[in-house]
């Protein structure tokens, strides 16, 4: 039987950083915490093989190439179109992960080509193409685009029924975003509203997208200089991942950071120092040195001790 431990604390035992004492704490079949993320991992690696399920892991580790050499291996191995379009679906996400934006396009639109062949135009996997789509145009700061994409995913969920709220929910948050991007403040106070307002109707005791919405409130707000009402969601947002997620959690850390940047905001350096730190901390721990995610929260802890 194996045996797993969580990581109390990690401190560093001589000046140059090469050794380090790691101390840990044996688990047991009633935390909770581990609980909630063995289910987590398992509805976030569903896969329809288990070679797909390995594809997803890769991805949410952070190994990008290895996941792309995957799915290109189990499309040129696949002759069945329903498992190609997911094949190539997964393999934009991956690209999309790697900001390789341009063929992130590519593999969902081949994506999309083969499931307008195979599936029926309301079928719900089209607002999920949609949507990526909009996403890889958001991120390459096209925003015009990424909303046609949204509302085309908009339009297939609102003719499905309300037994699929959560993913409304997550359309209404990417245009949110979207309008936050080009400054529309009050559009995207809306629309995160509405997503957030979906999430409230939902079982909210194990809800993590309620943190995601509280956390895209929290941007908005910020940007709008309405600093306290900023971190009260940012702070809501740290209170529900603190009971669901592992303390060494990605998603964790991306809120310190983002709580951190509003005490900057504010002129609070010191308490800024220290959310930047925690979520720098947390990266270090969780993903590895070239991570994306990482270099923002390294830069922002960087500019506040520059403030000091």
């Amino acid at each position: 039987m194996h045996t797993v431990f969580r990581i109390d604390s990690v401190i560093s035992i001589n000046d140059d950083n090469r050794l380090w004492q790691v101390d840990l704490i044996q688990t047991n079949d009633n935390d909770s915490q581990l609980n909630n993320l063995t289910q987590r991992i398992r509805n976030e690696i569903q896969g329809t093989t288990g070679w797909d399920k390995l594809g997803k892991l890769l991805i949410k580790i952070g190994q990008f190439d290895k996941a792309n050499e995957l799915y290109e291996f189990l499309l040129d191995q696949s002759y069945n179109d329903r498992e190609k379009t997911h094949f190539y679906h997964q393999l934009g996400w991956s690209k999309k992960s790697q900001r390789k934006y341009e063929e992130a396009i590519i593999c969902y639109e081949k994506s999309l080509e083969i499931k307008q062949k195979v599936m029926p135009p309301n079928h719900s996997s089209f607002a999920v193409s949609f949507n990526e789509i909009g996403s890889v145009y958001e991120k390459m700061n096209k925003y015009t685009k990424a909303l046609l994409y949204y509302e085309k995913g908009l339009a297939i969920q609102y003719e499905m029924p309300s037994s699929n709220n959560s993913g409304l929910a997550y359309t209404y948050s990417n245009i949110g975003t979207v309008y936050e991007k080009m400054n529309d403040y009050s559009k995207a106070l809306s629309f995160h509203e509405k997503a957030l307002e979906i999430r409230q109707n939902e079982d909210s005791s194990n809800n993590l997208t309620l943190a995601f919405s509280y956390n895209h409130i929290g941007s908005v707000y910020e940007k709008m200089n309405d600093y306290s009402e900023a971190l009260s969601s940012h702070k809501k947002a740290l209170e529900i991942q603190q009971k669901i997620i592992p303390p060494n959690h990605p998603d964790l850390a991306q809120t310190y950071s983002n709580i951190g940047f509003v005490y900057g905001k504010m002129g609070q350096y010191s308490k800024a120092l220290q959310f930047h730190q925690q979520a720098v901390d947390i990266g270090k721990r969780s993903l590895p040195a070239n991570h994306p995610r990482l270099q923002p929260w390294l830069k922002n802890l960087e500019y506040i001790k520059r403030k000091i």
